[in-house]
């Protein structure tokens, strides 16, 4: 939780930086035009709120900086009144690569490798181990009452649900709507993947995972239903 709230933290900065440039390149623009909508007093504001959101000490959002970058850019805006966009070049350069560093995996991970989010996966492990259970419970009684063999084809319900649930879990994946080219953002709600790369990483994917739970399903089921039944 805390890494991913470092995170959103690098983003808004680097955000906020980016809408400083903007709000500079608007100025410049307009100084040349003789016509200002945006005064000079934006700009100072717009450094010193992002100084004082993100950079000083004990800021309310402080983002982990080398001592170096914030000492700088404090001195910059504090001391000799810089509020031009290169004020916050190095501190904006390092946030990038912190961000490709500890973010861009873990986003990959979730989104590249995988369709379903953490709420989800866990209702489907509680899902797959109830369904598992109930599987082996139902498989056992069935054999111990000698049941047909015909009777015990209902095992396929329960045990494919069940390693299908503990395969998605497992993978991040579900690999049907992966197929489909679906990725969730929500609990339950789903977007389609624009990404030509992504969708084709995770169709690759739903593959594996789809021929990983028809084997266990189809092993458990032989052995289940093929078992000499004995009437206890």
């Amino acid at each position: 939780m805390r890494d991913q709230q470092r995170s959103v933290d690098y983003l808004d900065f680097w955000l906020d930086v980016a809408q400083h440039m903007s709000l500079c390149r608007h100025f410049v623009r307009e100084l040349r035009r003789s016509v200002l909508v945006v005064a000079r007093q934006d700009i100072r504001a717009s450094a010193e709120k992002i100084l004082y959101t993100f950079l000083l000490p004990g800021a309310e959002r402080e983002i982990t900086l080398p001592g170096s970058i914030t000492q700088d850019v404090t001195t910059a805006i504090e001391e000799f009144g810089r509020d031009d966009p290169e004020v916050f070049d190095v501190a904006k350069d390092y946030v990038f690569q912190a961000m490709e560093r500890d973010a861009f995996p873990g986003f990959l991970r979730m989104k590249a490798l995988g369709n379903l989010i953490p709420p989800t996966l866990i209702m489907r492990l509680i899902l797959g181990l109830l369904a598992m259970f109930g599987a082996f419970w139902t498989a056992f009684v069935l054999i111990f009452l000698d049941e047909a063999r015909i009777t015990r084809l209902w095992l396929i319900l329960p045990f494919t649900i069940g390693v299908y649930c503990l395969a998605s879990y497992q993978y991040s994946l579900d690999p049907i709507l992966a197929l489909i080219g679906l990725s969730e953002y929500t609990p339950f709600n789903f977007s389609w993947i624009r990404e030509p790369y992504v969708r084709r990483l995770l169709a690759q994917r739903a593959i594996m995972v789809l021929a990983v739970t028809m084997f266990i399903d189809a092993a458990l089921l032989v052995l289940f239903i093929l078992v000499p039944g004995k009437r206890l």
